[in-house]
């Protein structure tokens, strides 16, 4: 039985060359999809040597529910474009990406002293230009 399928095999690749093969060899690439390496590496089993376009850490940033300023600092990420919660996916240029920005500037108000994020605030409901 398995000597039948190894021939069933070999005359399948026979045929395959002779009447669909035109002489020239081409190559074939195949698309993972938009996957990180450790995607790549998990479900098919290797990891590119070139650098992943796809390549990217997701990081979970979100204001405490402890904070007595919360709202306060969701107020001013509103203000700026930048949600209280979320990712943010860091890929291999995150450093000249706007995700640098970002992220920055979420740093700065998340550890923006009380007195200088009510400034803030104020600043920003009052419309006033402010730069931090």
């Amino acid at each position: 039985m398995a000597r039948c399928a190894r021939n069933k095999t070999f005359f399948f690749l026979l045929f395959f060359f002779f009447f669909f093969f035109d002489g020239e060899w081409e190559k074939v690439y195949i698309f993972y999809g938009p996957r990180s390496n450790a995607d790549l590496l998990v479900y098919s089993g290797f990891v590119p040597a070139t650098t992943n376009a796809h390549n990217a850490v997701r990081i979970k940033l979100a204001l405490s529910k402890d904070d007595v300023e919360g709202e306060r600092r969701a107020f001013v990420l509103k203000s700026i474009g930048l949600p209280a919660a979320g990712e943010l996916p860091l890929g291999p240029d995150f450093l000249k990406d706007d995700v640098s920005a970002m992220l920055r500037a979420y740093i700065q108000v998340f550890v923006l002293s009380p007195a200088t994020l009510n400034t803030v605030a104020v600043a920003i409901a009052s419309k006033v230009c402010f730069r931090f």
